[in-house]
C-alpha cells in the first residue's frame, strides 16, 4: 500500500505516486529537458503545465539546461 491505497494494475491514482529514476536513462539524446517535461505534463494531463514547468525548472536552478540536448548534459543533470 502507498498512502493508504492498494496497489493493483487497476489503481491508477495510487500508481501516480510512484516515482522511477532508472541509473541509465534510454532517452534519446538529441532531446531537450524542456521536450521531456513537456510530454509528461501533457501524459499526466497537467493543468497549468507551462507555468508549473517553469516553476520546477527555477526551483532546481535548471533553467539554462532546458534548451539543451540531454547530450550535452552531465549525467547527474540528465536525471
Amino acid at each position: 500500500t502507498i498512502n493508504g491505497s492498494k496497489i493493483s494494475p487497476e489503481n491508477f491514482q495510487a500508481k501516480r505516486n510512484i516515482g522511477y529514476l532508472p541509473q541509465y536513462p534510454q532517452l534519446p539524446k538529441w532531446i531537450t529537458p524542456i521536450e521531456i517535461l513537456t510530454y509528461a505534463a501533457s501524459l499526466h494531463q497537467l493543468s497549468s503545465a507551462h507555468e508549473k514547468i517553469n516553476n520546477e525548472l527555477q526551483y532546481w536552478d535548471c533553467e539554462s539546461y532546458q534548451r539543451k540536448p540531454l547530450i550535452l548534459c552531465s549525467h547527474g543533470m540528465q536525471k
